[in-house]
């Protein structure tokens, strides 16, 4: 089944993740994790020059239409802190989808979370806890049936 086939006229979570690469160019992954078949797919990887808000809905919307997605589908917009993704989302529900929600990506809060942990000298106390949040998500169901 084509992937377009596979996301069409359901609810999805869009995952937008941008890093620089080992030649400081702006690379954004654009994910979307379908609600009702729970699968989640790998739409675009693509360099931009620069990333901030108006070139990230650029790509989205590129993204969009090529695989005919509804803004009104777009139920949730999953990324990191920076300011530029939160002015995104602002323009996106303000504008277009008034029902959209936001979340932080927990990957990148939680290594916001350890810098400030290094820096104040608790790392034994981090080890600790990160070993235990480990074993917990490491018996969670999801992963025992994965």
């Amino acid at each position: 089944m084509e992937l377009k086939e596979k996301i069409k006229n359901q609810p999805l979570t869009l995952m937008i993740d941008s890093t620089p690469d080992r030649l400081s160019r702006n690379v954004v992954n654009i994910i979307v994790n379908c609600c009702l078949s729970k699968g989640r797919f790998l739409l675009e990887t693509t360099f931009l020059k620069s990333v901030n808000n108006v070139t990230l809905f650029k790509a989205i919307d590129k993204v969009r239409i090529d695989y005919h997605i509804a803004w009104e589908n777009i139920t949730t917009l999953i990324c990191d802190s920076a300011s530029y993704n939160k002015k995104l989302y602002i323009t996106i529900k303000d504008g277009i989808n008034p029902n959209m929600k936001f979340m932080r990506c927990w990957a990148h809060l939680i290594d916001l979370v350890s810098d400030v942990w290094q820096e104040s000298g608790l790392n034994n106390k981090v080890h600790i806890l990160t070993s235990k949040f480990q074993q917990l998500m490491n018996k969670s169901a999801l992963k025992k049936a994965l």
